[in-house]
């Protein structure tokens, strides 16, 4: 069913993976930027495309095992595919933080990592219901 735990674990997965789009990952001085990604002095996702497509494709993945809820191996298949997707994200971000020495972190970074624990959450969500439906089928 739609209203499970994972469901709503699932659901803030794809809006932390979503508000990235809209919160800095970096800052650094627009003369002192060693990369275009800090030009304007501000570095997010709109700097990189492959930074959108990760995030992107995380947000779009925890979307879809919403309404997997039948199909719970697909379901963890999915969050281990958006595992990786924001693993990627967050390994090219901060590649583009390491290469410009001026940058400044800034407080988008937390949100991978609530991504990321939402969706570790949801798979243990998941495979609890697996645990109670295979003890369900023992007492029949």
């Amino acid at each position: 069913m739609i209203q499970r735990v994972q469901s709503i674990f699932f659901l803030l997965a794809a809006v932390a993976n979503l508000g990235l789009f809209a919160l800095p990952l970096g800052t650094a001085q627009a003369a002192q930027a060693a990369s275009p990604a800090f030009a304007d002095g501000v570095f997010n996702l709109a700097d990189h495309w492959g930074l959108q497509a990760a995030f992107g494709l995380a947000a779009v993945l925890a979307l879809a095992a919403i309404f997997l809820f039948k199909n719970r191996g697909l379901q963890i298949n999915l969050s281990r595919l958006g595992i990786v997707a924001v693993g990627a994200g967050a390994g090219l971000g901060i590649y583009f933080m390491l290469a410009n020495a001026g940058a400044q972190w800034a407080y988008g970074w937390a949100l991978p990592l609530l991504s990321l624990a939402f969706t570790l959450a949801a798979i243990r969500a998941i495979r609890n219901d697996e645990k109670l439906v295979k003890s369900m089928d023992r007492l029949r």
